[in-house]
């Protein structure tokens, strides 16, 4: 190895938290194991940025930093918002290319030591997104996919965390050009990967099975609502888009909302789910209001299907609970409803817990506005 040969480390792995220092923990654990194993030290970083926790996070990063120099650590001091933290989580890495993690992801066993190689081996690569835990479309071997084919069928997943590996200028440069306050709250990572690359045309965006993430935990920790999924799923995944149309190409706004035309069905049933089963009144109708005031953004299909969310959400809870059961079992049978039973069981549980605990590592996302 020359002087000087990893001035610059190859991936920064950016994992934002806040008061889940049990999750934390068990996520560097698997990460520092495979590093150390495959003798990874000087090609990756990675940095933790806490959002100002008030449990043991700190203590537990100083604790990795006595025996791990390749861990870095950012503590906001205060809690700047989810948007603000992965932000910054990824505006301080030092790698040349960066993926994000949540604290409730898992990876698979030995896949940096491959991901690193592939970076390395493959100079001109922008963007990769890792599609092995894709329900829908499923990609084999790993292909390359220009921007406006990847908006159309895989817009969601682009930003999702843990899924893409990104240049890490496309990151800089961006945040050099905007404030936070200029991005998205739900899905700031999904409009600086699309920046990046509509900026960068010469450099390419990988799609495909790189078996980068297990099962993450996310499920277990975070409740539902109507909600929540009416706001990441939807109306912020249309707005993140809209919100920088006047940077890039008509045509890859167009795909982006295509995707999200063509996926209304299946949002629409989830968002459904969550409030006629799981929402209490004041939520049901935070919902209904929110989706009230926004609903002449969408096309006529999509205000089909947003007015029926609507006009359910408002009903008493009883009489609705009544139709979607009858109306599952139409379209999906018994096995449609032993699975929205379960579903509404497990979510249940989750709630009775966050409700009868000061315990934070199960929690409801809550937007900063």
């Amino acid at each position: 190895m020359s002087q000087g040969e990893y001035l610059e480390k190859i991936l920064t792995i950016s994992i934002p938290t806040w008061n889940r220092s049990s999750l934390l923990n068990e996520l560097i654990k698997q990460l520092v194991r495979q590093i150390s194993e495959n003798r990874l030290e000087n090609k990756i970083e990675i940095l933790i940025s806490n959002n100002g926790s008030n449990d043991d996070t700190g203590i537990l990063v100083k604790s990795y930093q006595k025996h791990y120099i390749f861990i870095s650590y950012n503590n906001n001091g205060v809690n700047i918002g989810a948007r603000a933290n992965v932000l910054r989580s990824m505006q301080l890495a030092t790698g040349k290319f960066l993926m994000v993690l949540g604290d409730d992801d898992r990876v698979n066993e030995n896949c940096l030591a491959g991901l690193v190689n592939f970076l390395e081996t493959n100079n001109e690569t922008g963007l990769i997104i890792d599609s092995s835990k894709f329900k829908k479309n499923p990609v084999g071997n790993k292909v390359v996919i220009d921007l406006s084919t990847l908006l159309v069928n895989f817009y969601w997943h682009i930003g999702n965390a843990g899924v893409f590996i990104v240049r890490t200028s496309f990151i800089k440069n961006n945040l050099q050009r905007h404030p936070y306050e200029y991005f998205s709250l739900s899905w700031p990572q999904t409009q600086l990967l699309i920046l990046g690359l509509y900026q960068n045309k010469d450099l390419k965006c990988y799609i495909g099975n790189f078996d980068i993430v297990s099962e993450a935990i996310h499920g277990e920790v975070m409740i539902y609502t109507s909600y929540y999924l009416w706001r990441t799923l939807y109306y912020d995944l249309f707005m993140a888009i809209e919100s920088i149309k006047h940077e890039i190409d008509d045509q890859y706004v167009t795909a982006s909302k295509k995707y999200l035309s063509d996926n209304i069905k299946q949002t629409f049933y989830n968002i459904l789910q969550c409030g006629v089963f799981l929402d209490d009144e004041e939520t049901r109708q935070k919902t209904a209001r929110h989706i009230s005031e926004n609903i002449h953004l969408f096309s006529s299909e999509e205000k089909f299907y947003l007015k029926i969310i609507n006009a359910t959400l408002r009903i008493p809870s009883s009489i609705a609970k009544l139709i979607s059961n009858t109306f599952i079992f139409s379209i999906r049978g018994k096995k449609g409803i032993n699975k929205k039973n379960e579903f509404v069981k497990s979510e249940l549980l989750k709630k009775s817990k966050i409700k009868n605990s000061d315990n934070l590592v199960v929690r409801e996302f809550h937007f900063e506005s």
